[in-house]
């Protein structure tokens, strides 16, 4: 069977929604740079409760089966157990505003219909396919790599056996189960397959997320977090990254001024060391300057992506068009007077004339803002003009250590580091401003193509591609996508801090409570 490039197999016109898929390879090794920076903490993990829960499950297992090592025999006891948990918690009125309760959907729709027979039916929620799809729910959706970067977890072999608690994770679901032993459900309730509506809301108020701060379990989720134990050098770096990356985020909030709060002033004061125009007197600079490097390539993601949504606003609106019609277009409608240069300036007039913005790095923050908001046909040439700005700016290398530098270049040419960029730019420097725009766009288009074609696969019949080729025509486009920047965890280790008690407000305008400034200076003081 041939493969046409271009022209989806299996879905043409399958997808309509506009959203990110990586369509130029480049997103991942953000994520993998953010694991790094907070092992333990993915995007999905953000509930401490879930760090003494799974545990727990996976415990109670195995006292209750300690000859079992099979998945599947564990499989039917985990999803009765998270459906109860899940439908418990829909019923509970939180404190603060409480996120991310694994298969919330299908649990409230459950909740809701149960109210007129008065029991909930938990045997039929937790079949396979309807609360979670997976078979593993929540934890092997989200929480199984969190758990096990945080050594709470062992993980089994291949895909047939069970994972077990370590020790630690042990003393978490000791603590869970300190408080979860003295309710109805787990005394009477925890086995049946309908279990009455008050019994689930005496649950929640036992067992909820939201309560963590004072509960038995709170203590071995705070060990679990921030405590260092004599363990493997693995573990201790682990443990010593997570740690400073929660002690940056309260040191942030700490520091900073009212008028200061949410994730723009955050990547601002990433990239800039200042906070609210203040210096940030961190405990943490070698971390900082690895956050920042990790900030400086997701800004260069946000202009690279910026420039490829544009690109394919502008094909939709020609309809068919070869590349060349497409840069050409582009070209046409860029809105040279965003530019301090002229279009056939060589690039080295624009390369000089953007430097000045890594001395005030926070700008660089502003014009991926604005080049990301104005992302729309109307305004394709304002967005592609700031874009290209901003590609300027960031290849004027900012200064750093070797380390620094080693994290700019991670990735090389195959995932477009920020070092790469700024020598492909460099490279151009005496090639007109109009030209260069041209070929970044054909450079990322034929990417584009490239990376879908190695996604294309006889069992995932998803279409991986933007544009379809039209039999030697041209090009249409058949799936947008948007420009894309990560959240740097941003909103997952405010909503984290806020369910273990460090942090007063669970969205990103919170101050460290006494256990947050508390657990600051025992993270600084041990360095």
């Amino acid at each position: 069977m041939s493969v046409a490039v271009g022209a989806p197999l299996w879905t043409n016109g399958h997808f309509s929604r506009v959203a990110a898929q990586d369509d130029l390879g480049i997103e991942a090794l953000g994520a993998a740079l953010l694991r790094e920076l907070i092992p333990g903490v993915v995007q999905t993990s953000i509930s401490a409760g879930y760090y003494a829960y799974y545990p727990f499950l996976l415990d109670e297992f195995e006292r209750q089966n300690p000859d079992e090592t099979r998945r599947s025999e564990f499989q039917q006891f985990y999803r009765r157990q998270e459906a109860a948990f899940a439908v418990a918690c829909s019923m509970h009125t939180h404190r603060g505003n409480l996120r991310g309760i694994n298969g919330i959907n299908a649990a409230t729709q459950a909740a809701d219909e149960s109210y007129a027979s008065g029991t909930v039916d938990l045997a039929r929620l937790a079949e396979p396919g309807r609360y979670m799809k997976t078979p593993l729910g929540g934890y092997g959706l989200f929480y199984r790599p969190a758990l096990e970067d945080i050594g709470l977890t062992r993980l089994g072999s291949g895909n047939k056996f069970i994972d077990r608690a370590t020790e630690l994770g042990r003393a978490a679901a000791e603590g869970f189960r300190a408080e979860i032993e003295e309710t109805d459900y787990w005394s009477e309730w925890a086995e049946a397959d309908s279990v009455p509506v008050q019994v689930l809301q005496d649950l929640a108020e036992t067992v909820c997320p939201c309560g963590v701060p004072g509960r038995r379990d709170h203590e071995p989720v705070l060990d679990a977090l921030f405590s260092f134990r004599g363990e493997t050098e693995r573990w201790h770096t682990l443990r010593r990254y997570r740690v400073q990356s929660f002690g940056m985020l309260l040191e942030f909030h700490a520091q900073r001024p009212d008028h200061v709060s949410g994730l723009g002033e955050w990547r601002r004061a990433l990239l800039s060391g200042r906070i609210g125009g203040d210096k940030w007197q961190t405990k943490f600079p070698k971390h900082r300057d690895a956050w920042r490097a990790y900030q400086h390539r997701e800004t260069l993601v946000a202009a690279l992506t910026t420039v490829f949504t544009n690109l394919l606003f502008t094909l939709e609106e020609l309809g068919i068009a070869g590349l060349r019609n497409i840069q050409e277009e582009l070209v046409a409608r860029f809105e040279w007077k965003s530019l301090p240069c002229e279009r056939n300036d060589h690039f080295a007039t624009l390369l000089e004339r953007t430097a000045q913005h890594q001395a005030r790095p926070e700008e660089l923050i502003d014009l991926a803002e604005e080049a990301m908001e104005t992302a729309a046909p109307a305004t394709i040439g304002r967005s592609l003009a700031v874009a290209i700005r901003l590609l300027a700016s960031l290849s004027s290398q900012p200064t750093g250590d070797d380390e620094f530098h080693e994290l700019l270049a991670r990735g090389g040419h195959q995932r477009l580091s920020p070092t790469h960029m700024a020598a492909w730019f460099q490279e151009r420097s005496s090639s007109s401003v109009e030209s260069v725009v041209a070929e970044l766009a054909g450079a990322l288009f034929h990417r584009h193509l490239q990376v879908a074609t190695a996604k294309l696969s006889v069992t995932d019949h998803r279409d991986p591609f933007c544009v379809a080729e039209e039999e030697d025509a041209g090009y249409r486009v058949i799936r947008d996508d948007e420009p894309f920047w990560t959240g740097a965890r941003f909103a997952t280790l405010n909503h984290l801090l806020w369910t273990v008690g460090a942090l007063d407000d669970p969205d990103g305008d919170g101050r460290p409570t006494e256990l947050g400034h508390s657990l600051l200076a025992e993270v600084a003081a041990d360095g």
